[in-house]
């Protein structure tokens, strides 16, 4: 479904990914590991569109897209879900919600409509704050909404970045488990992540980067048997 080769970023002359080259397979869930700083996020900005790479191949269903804008690339079913969220605070929950449905494969009424009752069957206390204003969301609550205006656009393809940054653990888990939900209904996941021993119930294979390079790849069992991998970039 989706495959990078050799990308290459830079900021200004700083080289932000250096020669990237992954792939997540249909309706897989897929985890990007590594310390902060090194290039997870970048990568999910240059995946979706909000980056141009400098060099190499994103290829999504066979079409190549490095150089597609964001509007795009949505197009196509990709969904990106920001570390920061990007609610619209003075907005309420279902108004967030909407703006989700602005692609031309999720705007009609009779999608929007479908779409909705799909994100209260996950996120039912979202339809419970629906008249709220995003702003006064806490931190899961807000990353609930975030991951529903998501759902709202009929993504086939998902890019997370930390879902799971500042809450608490009972939200944390929370959210995971609903991460897992949506991949099971055939989406495929591409999760940034800091959390290792959550995010590696979910995942089937994981990529660590470090200093912008893939420096492992391998199933869960893999990166789990690697004392080098679990001593040096996972903490254990």
């Amino acid at each position: 479904m989706l495959e990078l080769e050799n990308i290459n970023v830079y900021y200004g002359e700083f080289r932000v990914l250096k020669n990237i080259s992954l792939k997540v397979e249909p309706k897989e869930l897929v985890a990007v590991l590594g310390p902060n700083g090194h290039g997870k996020s970048t990568l999910l900005k240059t995946i979706c569109g909000l980056i141009n790479p400098e060099s190499g191949s994103i290829r999504y269903d066979g079409v190549e897209i490095s150089h597609l804008s964001t509007e795009q690339i949505t197009e196509m079913g990709i969904v990106y879900i920001a570390e920061d969220r990007n609610l619209f605070p003075d907005m309420t929950v279902m108004e967030n919600l909407r703006l989700g449905a602005y692609n031309k494969n999720a705007r009609k009424p009779a999608i929007v409509k479908r779409n909705l009752e799909f994100v209260f069957e996950f996120f039912p206390r979202l339809k419970e704050w629906s008249k709220r204003k995003a702003g006064t969301l806490s931190g899961g609550e807000a990353r609930m909404c975030a991951i529903g205006r998501g759902l709202m656009a009929a993504p086939k393809f998902i890019a997370i970045d930390e879902p799971s940054l500042g809450l608490a653990p009972i939200i944390r888990t929370d959210v995971f488990s609903k991460i897992a939900e949506i991949n099971n209904t055939g989406t495929s996941v591409l999760l940034v992540e800091q959390n290792v021993v959550e995010s590696a119930r979910l995942i089937e294979r994981s990529y660590i980067i470090d200093d912008g390079k893939i420096v492992f790849e391998g199933t869960k069992d893999e990166m789990f048997n690697n004392d080098h991998v679990m001593k040096v970039f996972l903490g254990a």
